[in-house]
């Protein structure tokens, strides 16, 4: 099947899995899965929000995490936002992420946890385009 968007392949193809688990990450030590639905879920509600924020096309949203399946989810809700994902690697010090972050323009940015949060809590004062940062795990 050919796709014109990521946002059109990502709701195609997690409507016919929606009862598969398609994303797996370790818990404990045993892998969890994760299924097509809960993923469309969350990511709607992502790109909702971003929406519920202004964000959009022609929008830019830094994403400052590992790999794992809340990066992947956090970037589709982006792109099903209509804005464009900015990785920045977690390995870069604060100076360079504000760096990133004042180049591309981003006005929020999405923190893996709380380690990342204080690289952008260091250098928040200095990108006046940033409106609002997203903690992505439980802390």
């Amino acid at each position: 099947m050919t796709y014109s968007t990521v946002s059109q392949m990502f709701n195609q193809v997690t409507s016919e899995n929606s009862n598969r688990d398609l994303y797996y990450y370790k818990k404990a030590g045993n892998w969890v899965g994760i299924s097509g639905s809960e993923i469309r879920s969350t990511v709607k509600d992502i790109a909702f929000g971003l929406q519920s924020l202004g964000i959009g096309k022609g929008s830019n949203v830094a994403l400052l995490s590992n790999n794992s399946p809340r990066w992947a989810m956090s970037d589709y809700g982006i792109i099903c936002s209509g804005a464009a994902t900015v990785s920045v690697y977690p390995t870069l010090i604060p100076i360079q992420v504000e760096y990133i972050l004042k180049d591309s323009t981003s006005k929020v940015v999405f923190a893996e946890n709380q380690e990342q949060m204080e690289k952008v809590m260091a250098i928040w004062g200095n990108c006046p385009q940033l409106t609002h940062a997203v903690v992505m795990d439980d802390s």
